[in-house]
């Protein structure tokens, strides 16, 4: 299957996702997905304040895990599809793994938080607090999904290991830049770039993701298991 297929079809499904059409759901997706960003800064603060790993940290909470971002990231997919353009034709596979990688993992974050916000908007929640998002996720029985976040996780880390210390591939990758640019998919070559410059700032960057995983299941562990503050402390609550 073509890079492109996949693409297009992990669009389609973004495109069904319900905030599109709401503005009240959008206002509060947004809110979840700030508390969110909020608390992986707390709960992983050594790990994401090692120099070597300050640059993958932002990555993650600020490119990766963005509304924003994945709204523009479709808009290109949604260029390349509008006017036939085969984004493999001058942008090298490897790379377009990467960003398939990256697509499925935001899209099915943005779609475990909608369900979410939704779950909190039906209760009428306006202000979000920890106890309501672990409400949410356990009434949601959303375990087994956030677990395949994690494996999804995993899988975009190894490649963007892979092929952003590849010579080769990142070699193709800086001569695509003008073709990309000329076609206007700037964003999309810019954010790939941001990734593996994120990668090869550290020489553990598989180390860093592991340990960020392994926090990330600690926290679905407790939440499922009734710990009490299974967040930590004080995830500055979003008004909405």
């Amino acid at each position: 299957m073509s890079a492109i297929v996949t693409l297009s079809r992990q669009f389609e499904q973004f495109k069904q996702l319900a905030f599109h059409d709401h503005p009240a759901l959008a206002q509060q997706l947004a809110a979840v997905q700030h508390w969110q960003t909020n608390r992986m800064l707390q709960a992983h603060s050594l790990l994401f304040n090692q120099p070597r790993h300050q640059l993958m940290a932002s990555f993650l909470t600020t490119r990766l895990y963005n509304l924003n971002d994945l709204m523009m990231l479709g808009s290109q997919l949604d260029k390349a599809l509008q006017e036939k353009i085969k984004l493999d034709r001058f942008l090298p596979s490897a790379v377009l793994d990467a960003a398939i990688s990256a697509f499925r993992l935001a899209y099915l974050t943005l779609k475990l938080d909608e369900q979410v916000a939704k779950y909190l908007l039906d209760q009428g929640v306006t202000t979000i607090k920890d106890e309501h998002i672990q409400q949410a996720m356990l009434a949601l029985q959303q375990y087994n999904a956030r677990l395949r976040q994690l494996v999804l996780l995993r899988q975009l880390s190894q490649a963007l290991q892979h092929y952003g210390r590849s010579f080769l591939t990142q070699s193709a990758f800086r001569l695509a830049r003008r073709t990309a640019y000329r076609r206007e998919f700037n964003f999309l070559y810019d954010y790939l770039a941001e990734a593996f410059m994120a990668i090869r700032s550290t020489d553990s960057s598989n180390g860093f993701f592991e340990l960020f995983i392994a926090g990330e299941k600690q926290v679905l562990v407790e939440i499922y298991n009734g710990i009490p503050v299974p967040f930590g402390q004080n995830c500055q609550p979003e008004r909405v």
